[in-house]
């Protein structure tokens, strides 16, 4: 046994508070930390439900569109629409390289990146 351990086992038998010490601090260690929020964890209006369904009086936002052999996809508030899908009050119309036209109530209204 080494020196610094017999040290260490005689503190330990000299005092027993410090022993009941450490192991409280020990055991609440890992209980402290519960609270902390997970940093990786995305905000609460990506999961809420009112992400989810975009406002009819609320013109949507482009975010990106994706043309492909003969797929046009638009991304709008974070959900992925194709020509001819209704956002809300509006109806999606043409999706083009730079933007995408919707149909509503006070006409049309175009988007572009």
């Amino acid at each position: 046994m080494g020196y610094a351990l017999r040290l260490r086992c005689a503190a330990l038998r000299a005092n027993p508070t410090y022993l009941i010490i450490v192991s409280f601090l020990a055991a609440a260690g890992p209980a402290l930390g519960e609270n902390l929020p997970d940093p990786t964890r995305p905000p609460p209006s990506f999961s809420s439900p009112e992400a989810e369904t975009p406002v009819a009086d609320r013109v949507p936002v482009l975010q990106s569109v994706l043309l492909g052999k003969g797929r046009r996809t638009a991304i709008l508030d974070g959900r992925v629409y194709r020509e001819g899908e209704a956002i809300g009050a509006y109806k999606l119309g043409k999706i083009t390289r730079q933007e995408v036209r919707l149909n509503g109530p006070a006409g049309e209204i175009i988007l572009r990146l």
